[in-house]
């Protein structure tokens, strides 16, 4: 009799990774224990991508952090709430869990219009990979009941050349993927089946 595996659940980091390599999510998910040590060179860029995230947040300054260090899953969605009904309008790190998909928004930030989501990355233009990612993000926040009105990708503008103090402002590019990101929403449940009951997850 074959072992019945535990529900899988996911963050969004696990779901893009399943979304380029079933396979890979599967043995991290299952058989953590083979996979390799984190090198030098990846925990130097796991820290560059960090750094770059504590800069982005001069886009929209003046928010509320809620930290993974230190605090539960559960915590981190009830401090998420808790600051939502609150009335702050720019949050850091927000928490959101839908459909047994965790995941943490670089900056939640309402504007005029209502909830903007902005995804932070240390490249200087976007990819597939970025538009799968926000997509996810997406999903879970509009199930979570998230009014979303604007998707952006905030990344480094490679035509920025620092003279004196840096610029926050002009370092960063915010582009807007409202559209892509609403189109790849409808694929957000049949990919999630898919890795959910694939026999190659």
């Amino acid at each position: 009799m074959t072992a019945q595996r535990p529900p899988l659940s996911l963050s969004k980091s696990l779901f893009t990774r399943g979304l380029q390599c079933p396979k890979s999510l599967y043995l991290h998910k299952y058989h953590p224990e083979w996979k390799d040590e984190t090198s030098e060179a990846q925990q130097r860029i796991f820290q560059s991508g960090t750094d770059v995230g504590m800069l982005a947040r001069g886009v929209h300054p003046g928010g509320v952090e809620i930290p993974f260090a230190g605090l539960t899953v559960r915590q981190q969605l009830q401090r998420t709430s808790a600051e939502i009904k609150r009335g702050a309008t720019t949050i850091y790190e927000a928490a959101f869990t839908y459909d047994d998909v965790f995941a943490k928004v670089d900056i939640l930030h309402k504007g005029i219009r209502g909830w903007e989501l902005c995804e932070v990355k240390g490249t200087t233009q976007v990819k597939d990979v970025h538009l799968d990612d926000v997509a996810l993000q997406y999903y879970v926040l509009i199930g979570a009941g998230i009014d979303l009105v604007k998707t952006s990708l905030v990344h480094l503008d490679n035509q920025y050349v620092r003279k004196g103090d840096l610029e926050v402002d002009k370092l960063f590019s915010a582009e807007d993927i409202t559209g892509a990101v609403r189109a790849r929403h409808a694929t957000m449940t049949v990919n999630w089946k898919f890795l959910s009951t694939s026999s190659d997850v």
